[in-house]
């Protein structure tokens, strides 16, 4: 980065000023931390969403702490191992999960008051912007959405590294940089945080052009030349491509998907998914996200954005002129409002890899948390304008408008029904929160609506599995079986040999005592995903029925391996194991079941007492 000098003799040579600025400093953090258990205190028991399930509650890395440091260096292995260290500690305790995700983001806060104060030293402007980054509704996604810690964590990284680099041009400023061991440990940690930021998450690949941005703007003279700052930077790309290659090599040794894109993507037709139709629909998009910092209304999980069908039409010719606008703003202001202008630069290099030609889910909300960073630079920059007592006052009336929505925000967040509801009114076309309604309906008995909720999803998007497999649930449920194996066997078409689908099939078939034909699919479905614990444990109950118990108890073994917090299957391993003569298992099975369900727990130390019985 360019040569930095001191944050008080950069922008003020005010000596009160810069006391003040400095003893607050404590206080301010304070007043951050304040800020962010207001918003977010309850928040921890939030349960869990979508990608939550897959990810961290059905994940086999999460449970296996050692494969979760073995895959370390693999793509979004830091997460993981974060998830994978709360489940050791906690299991799936919600509170431990919510608690890391809170503090991450006020670690995030913290930094991004840290970096505010590069450009507003000795003011109270800083504190104004780093309480919009940790209030602002916007980020409640990042943070009360349990999975998107790998958005947070990555972010949290990335704004270290940018404040490190800070400190490494401030001490070559000072005559403490070049081979000085503390600017070489700096320099180090830079890198270091830089890394960690594109593992948790790819995203963050940019950090080289967000820290030339703020190198160029932080810097006062003597200013660097560009060569300077260039060959100051050239490590970042290296270690970029180290980390980028060393992922692909992974990748390819363990036979797993180099790229990775949502599974709405993939829904779409070959045209809609092609990179410039994706690029030209986030046109209007990134303005629909400048609009939510500046007004955050319409907040959703699902926004079901639709792709552009034709590139040439007079709204994308718009957008893409909305977006031009933009950024000459940013350039013409680079002089005269140097916070304004890298705002701007800011939000969109942020964006970059998310929002142009890899296509994803055309629009979330978590996408916006690095770039919220260059909205608050914005922000201050506009109240620098404006008399002290005027822009403090406007600052406040932000700080609090955003964090009472960032409040009832959460109150939604802590009532999934409420929350899917409040999507689909948001969000009319959304076929996920419809699905979402339904589960939640099949499990308070309302079958009925889940049916209309879910035939209302199927008609908005008849590729989904797993509408045609809730579908056959309800069904099942109603007592309407040929409907119900109708409904599995579309959701196998749609899904390709869907695995929960063959799953349900062998309980439809267990219900009419057909054990043989239930034992059939449940191995079916094992042969589309043998982590399916549900399938093993179904197997398992088909195997004892057909009397094949030691088959049995090696199916229940594989369930208890895959859910050991599963308490129906802990009950029938110890059972079948005391049953076989296997006392340690069953012994070890009731230990478990004690810490799991106190309830079945004594139920089993009686048949194991009475098994014991001559």
């Amino acid at each position: 980065m360019k040569g930095f000098s001191t944050p008080d003799t950069q922008l003020s040579t005010d000596s009160s000023r810069r006391s003040t600025a400095v003893y607050a400093l404590p206080a301010a953090f304070v007043a951050v931390a304040v800020a962010v258990v207001i918003v977010y205190g309850g928040t921890l028991q939030v349960p869990w969403y979508f990608d939550d399930l897959p990810n961290i509650v059905n994940s086999a890395i999460v449970r296996d702490l050692p494969a979760a440091f073995h895959r370390f260096f693999s793509p979004r292995g830091p997460g993981m191992l974060s998830f994978a260290l709360n489940y050791r500690f906690g299991g799936l305790s919600l509170p431990g999960y919510h608690l890391v995700n809170i503090c991450i983001h006020l670690a995030a806060g913290w930094t991004v008051l840290l970096l505010l104060r590069r450009f507003f030293a000795g003011t109270v402007l800083p504190l104004l912007g780093a309480l919009i980054f940790v209030v602002h509704p916007v980020q409640t996604q990042a943070v009360t959405y349990t999975v998107q810690r790998f958005t947070s964590m990555s972010a949290l990284f990335l704004l270290l590294s940018l404040y490190l680099f800070v400190r490494c041009g401030e001490m070559r400023e000072a005559g403490r940089g070049g081979a000085t061991l503390p600017h070489l440990a700096t320099y180090a940690g830079c890198l270091l945080c830089g890394g960690l930021a594109v593992l948790t998450k790819q995203n963050a690949a940019v950090l080289p052009l967000l820290l030339f941005l703020c190198d160029r703007y932080l810097a006062v003279s003597p200013r660097r030349s560009l060569k300077g700052a260039v060959w100051y930077l050239l490590p970042f790309l290296l270690a970029g491509l180290a980390f980028g290659g060393y992922g692909l090599l992974n990748a390819l040794w363990h036979h797993t998907p180099i790229t990775v894109v949502s599974s709405a993507a993939n829904q779409l037709t070959e045209a809609e998914r092609s990179p410039l139709h994706y690029l030209v629909t986030e046109f209007t998009v990134l303005l629909v996200y400048v609009r939510m910092l500046i007004a955050p209304y319409g907040l959703a999980l699902d926004h079901a954005w639709p792709p552009v069908e034709r590139l040439l039409t007079l709204s994308n010719g718009l957008a893409l002129a909305g977006i031009l606008a933009l950024l000459a703003v940013a350039y013409g202001l680079r002089r005269r409002n140097r916070a304004v202008s890298c705002g701007i630069f800011w939000f969109f290099i942020a964006l970059a890899v998310e929002s142009t030609l890899i296509p994803l889910d055309p629009m979330v909300d978590h996408r916006l948390y690095l770039p919220m960073f260059g909205y608050c630079l914005v922000v201050c920059g506009l109240l620098e304008l404006l008399p002290q007592r005027i822009a403090v006052a406007a600052g406040l009336v932000l700080v609090v408008g955003y964090g009472a929505a960032a409040w009832q925000r959460n109150v939604l967040w802590n009532d999934p029904a409420a929350f899917y509801a409040d999507n689909l009114r948001t969000v009319p076309e959304s076929w996920q929160a419809r699905n979402a309604l339904a589960v939640i309906a099949i499990r308070h008995g309302d079958l009925k609506r889940a049916k209309r909720l879910l035939e209302e999803a199927i008609a908005i998007n008849s590729h989904v599995a797993e509408l045609f497999d809730n579908l056959g649930t309800a069904d099942h449920l109603l007592g309407d079986i040929p409907d119900a194996l109708e409904q599995y066997r579309r959701a196998i078409g749609v899904g390709l040999h869907y695995s929960p689908s063959y799953t349900n099939m062998g309980a439809v078939y267990a219900d009419l005592g057909n054990w043989g034909e239930a034992e059939r699919l449940h191995r079916q479905a094992l042969r589309e995903n043998a982590d399916n614990a549900r399938a093993w444990y179904n197997l398992g109950v088909a195997l004892y029925n057909l009397q094949r118990k030691p088959a049995a108890l090696d199916a229940f073994r594989r369930a208890a391996d895959l859910t050991p917090d599963d308490g129906d299957v802990l009950f029938n391993l110890g059972e079948v194991s005391a049953e076989l003569g296997d006392r340690q298992t069953a012994e070890g099975a009731l230990v478990r079941l004690q810490g799991v369900n106190g309830r079945l727990a004594a139920e089993l130390a009686g048949r194991l007492a009475a098994l014991r019985r001559p």
